[in-house]
């Protein structure tokens, strides 16, 4: 993983991605725990993030902004003269995972759509091991998964880890 001070630079086109050492392969004894391939959280908030080079387009984002936020209509992604707030205020995160999945995780997630976030998924979702969740979609969270899953546990050596993964998951909070 990349920090905030690090430049990684990939080239070419992957038709397959994976968290496992040995993709489809890896044991459950070399796998990790836990991994989330994918994680859309939250909606843009000009006035939490304050997007602008310059004050005053600072101050026009956040204008659009509240101007949204009091039911105005939000401009198309497409209005080249727009600001960005004016496209994007209240939108969710939104990732587009385009190559096939491989999660060798044991209880991982594939992707994860939370509190408004947003994943498509248009290739095949494969989990291999244990307790892992494909789709899972919290708190108004949305996920599309358009291809194929198979949730399996094929790498799992222990009887009672077998038949633990799942295929999607919805959960909201209740409050009350």
């Amino acid at each position: 993983m990349g920090k905030n001070t690090s430049n990684l630079h990939i080239t070419g086109v992957s038709s397959d991605i994976t968290d496992g050492i040995n993709g489809a392969s890896t044991l459950e004894s070399d796998a990790s725990t836990g991994t989330i391939v994918a994680y859309a959280e939250g909606t843009w908030d000009q006035l939490k993030h304050r997007y602008g080079s310059e004050d005053a387009r600072i101050a026009q984002n956040d204008a659009d902004a509240v101007a949204i936020n009091n039911g105005a209509a939000r401009k198309a992604l497409t209005d080249t003269k727009a600001t960005t707030a004016a496209k994007l205020q209240g939108l969710g995160s939104e990732i587009n995972v385009n190559p096939n999945v491989v999660l060798a995780s044991k209880e991982g997630i594939a992707y994860m759509g939370d509190n408004q976030g947003i994943v498509n998924a248009m290739g095949t979702t494969e989990a291999v091991n244990y307790g892992s969740i494909i789709a899972y979609g919290k708190n108004k969270g949305i996920v599309t998964v358009n291809g194929a899953v198979k949730a399996e546990d094929k790498n799992t050596v222990s009887e009672a880890n077998k038949f633990k993964n799942i295929g999607a998951f919805c959960r909201s909070r209740r409050k009350g």
